[in-house]
């Protein structure tokens, strides 16, 4: 089933993972694990100096100065393919500075965030398309609205979490 924009924007909200694809000007497309969180219609990749790295200077952030098109691919994999999905995000990245707000918010996502100074800086995805498919109608025990578009693609413009985190918030229908 295709899973309408409200649908890819929960599944979304409620994933923390998913590989991110970047544009590398000689060898083409690099694509790297990253965790996420949504912010309202973007969606927020943090930079940490958690892990590993010989610099903060990540080629990701190379090739989005070169070329701001990216996708991000978040799925779930189970033995019972019945339990299936994927949704990918069409978006334009920007490296953006680490708001205090946005800081506590990973740290209450993510635990390793919690230390003091453990991220650099942000990507922020300003996505322009969302798409999504399931196997069933429902992907594992998430509560949607209905709807099966035949694979039209949405824009996502004016959509976004409520600032309650509570759902998905719709813009106010435009008076005719």
């Amino acid at each position: 089933m295709i899973l309408d924009d409200d649908q890819c924007w929960v599944q979304l909200a409620t994933s923390r993972h998913g590989v991110l694809g970047t544009v590398h000007p000689v060898r083409g497309v690099d694509a790297v694990p990253v965790v996420f969180v949504v912010d309202g219609g973007t969606i927020v990749i943090p930079i940490d100096l958690v892990k590993p790295k010989r610099h903060t200077r990540l080629q990701r952030l190379v090739n989005i100065e070169h070329d701001d098109r990216c996708v991000l691919l978040v799925e779930h994999y189970s033995e019972d393919w019945s339990e299936l999905w994927w949704v990918r995000v069409h978006a334009r990245a920007f490296a953006s500075s680490l708001s205090e707000e946005l800081a506590s918010r990973l740290a209450s996502v993510f635990p390793a965030y919690q230390q003091p100074d453990s991220i650099a800086s942000v990507l922020t995805l300003h996505p322009s398309v969302v798409t999504g498919w399931s196997v069933g109608d429902e992907p594992e025990d998430r509560q949607r609205g209905q709807g099966d578009l035949g694979g039209v693609a949405l824009p996502v413009a004016g959509f976004g979490l409520r600032a309650d985190g509570a759902g998905i918030a719709r813009p106010a229908a435009a008076e005719e």
